[in-house]
C-alpha cells in the first residue's frame, strides 16, 4: 500500500490539461492538421489555381502564421486561463487530495468526495516529466504530480505496484523504449494528416 497527498494548484491543473492534450490521439492529430496540413492546403489551392509558389505563400502568409500560432500559443494561453477559472469554481479541487494505492485499486479522498476504483477500470497509465496520468477512458484521467511522492524510492514503489496491476497498459518516463514509441506514433499521425490533406487537395483539384 502507498499513499500520496497533494494540493491542486492552477499550475498543476494546467499541466494536467496540456498533458491530456498531448496524450489523446485525435487531439494530436488535430494539432498536426492545424499546424501543418491547413497551411499547406491553403497554399496548394493557389498553386492549383496557377499561381507561383512565392505568390501562394505571400497570399496565405496570414494562414501560414495564424494556424500554428493559434495552436501553439493561443490554445496553451486559453488552457492556462481555464485552469485558474476551473480551480476557483470547483470547491472539490481546492481541498487536499489523498490517493491510496494497493494491489486491488485506488482509493481517492478529496475532502469533499471519496471514491474507489479497481485497477481493471484503468485503461492506460502514462508518466510525464511532472505528472502521472491514470486514464479511465480514452480521453479522461486522474492525475498525480510526481513531486507528490515523498522520495524517488516511493515513486519507484508506485511504478512497480502499478506495473504489476495493469501490465503493459503502463508507460513510464524511465522506459527506454518510450521515445521510439513516441516517434512511431508521431510518424503515424503525420502520415494520416498528410493523407487527409492529399484527399482534400484532390477534391479541390
Amino acid at each position: 500500500m502507498l499513499t500520496v497527498q497533494f494540493t491542486i494548484t492552477a499550475r498543476t491543473l494546467y499541466h494536467a490539461q496540456m498533458a491530456l492534450i498531448r496524450h489523446i490521439t485525435w487531439i494530436r492529430l488535430g494539432g498536426i492538421f492545424v499546424v501543418v496540413v491547413c497551411p499547406l492546403f491553403m497554399v496548394a489551392i493557389h498553386l492549383v489555381a496557377g499561381q507561383t509558389l512565392g505568390a501562394a505563400i505571400v497570399r496565405n502568409l496570414g494562414w501560414i502564421v495564424g494556424f500554428p500560432a493559434f495552436w501553439l500559443i493561443g490554445i496553451p494561453l486559453m488552457q492556462r486561463w481555464n485552469a485558474g477559472r476551473t480551480l476557483r469554481a470547483t470547491p472539490a479541487l481546492q481541498q487536499p487530495q489523498r490517493y491510496t494505492f494497493d494491489a486491488k485499486g485506488i482509493t481517492m479522498d478529496g475532502g469533499l468526495s471519496r471514491g474507489r476504483v479497481q485497477w481493471a477500470a484503468i485503461v492506460r497509465v502514462v508518466e510525464t516529466h511532472t505528472l502521472v496520468l491514470l486514464f479511465y477512458n480514452k480521453t479522461v484521467a486522474y492525475f498525480i504530480p510526481t513531486d507528490a511522492f515523498p522520495s524517488a524510492e516511493a515513486l519507484a514503489r508506485f511504478r512497480a505496484l502499478v506495473s504489476k496491476a495493469v501490465g503493459s497498459r503502463a508507460h513510464w518516463a524511465t522506459d527506454s523504449t518510450a521515445p521510439v514509441r513516441a516517434i512511431a506514433r508521431a510518424a503515424g499521425i503525420i502520415r494520416r494528416a498528410m493523407r487527409l490533406g492529399a484527399q482534400a487537395g484532390s477534391r479541390v483539384a
